[in-house]
């Protein structure tokens, strides 16, 4: 399936109708199964799958590693993802009991995450010109949204250059599908940025928090409550990062400046 598709519309500009073409994006139903039970069905964009379906196993906690997966295997046509498991039992899920919408998380539990995510350790340390400059290049690769303005996207990031870059209708999906291509390349998170397109609600902080990455960086806003697990999981937390100017509220001494040297 495209991630895209053209349709019909009614443009009205300055009160005259043009009928023209527009280029929107495809929504799709996804269902993960695991050891042959429904794990989950959420709404997403058609691209890269696999790496969403393990992105979301490792941040709900089904797996620990990539290497937890035996198989997996997608039908292109009713868009089922049937994951095998290494040495773990699952518990099978009541119909009806897990979904999710391609805007919205299943909603974390502040104490949980708290009792059980441990503060960020990384003495990893960013230049305020490597952040902006990588913000700079993820606008500008996002060529769904510039062509739809329909999708979010996500990046996982060293300090010159983007090395993972997703996007999907939901924002939390294109986090899974990032931290999912991670895993399958065997690439380390405790070194890297995240950057998001969107807002950074508690949900999307605690995906951070849960693969080890220090340093979470949106041009959007985050909320109230992301920002106090940021500051309680030691976790560098970068907002309205656009342009020349960028919000640090959490844990700034990761990002150096030419002020903060002098």
């Amino acid at each position: 399936m495209q991630a895209t598709s053209e349709v019909k519309a009614t443009r009205v500009e300055q009160a005259t109708r043009i009928e023209t073409a527009e280029l929107v994006v495809e929504e799709c139903p996804l269902t993960i199964m695991v050891n042959g039970h429904r794990s989950i069905s959420l709404l997403c964009s058609p691209r890269d799958l696999e790496a969403l379906v393990i992105g979301l196993l490792l941040a709900e906690g089904t797996i620990a590693t990539y290497t937890d997966v035996a198989s997996f295997h997608l039908d292109a046509e009713t868009l089922i993802a049937d994951v095998w498991l290494r040495d773990r039992e699952v518990i099978p899920v009541q119909p009806g009991e897990r979904s999710r919408a391609s805007g919205c998380g299943l909603g974390a539990i502040y104490l949980d995450v708290i009792n059980t995510c441990s503060p960020n350790q990384s003495s990893i340390h960013f230049t305020s010109e490597q952040v902006l400059a990588l913000s700079q290049k993820f606008n500008k690769m996002s060529e769904i949204f510039l062509s739809t303005g329909g999708v979010h996207s996500a990046a996982l990031c060293e300090a010159r250059d983007i090395l993972v870059f997703h996007e999907d209708i939901g924002r939390h999906n294109a986090v899974d599908k990032v931290v999912g291509s991670a895993a399958v390349q065997g690439l380390a998170l405790a070194d890297k940025l995240l950057l998001c397109s969107g807002r950074i609600s508690s949900e999307m902080l605690v995906k951070a928090a849960k693969q080890s990455i220090p340093v979470v960086v949106s041009r959007s806003a985050p909320t109230r409550l992301a920002i106090d697990l940021a500051s309680r999981l030691n976790i560098t937390l970068v907002g309205f990062a656009r342009g020349a100017r960028m919000n640090i509220y959490t844990h700034a001494e990761r990002i150096t400046t030419s002020v903060s040297d002098r």
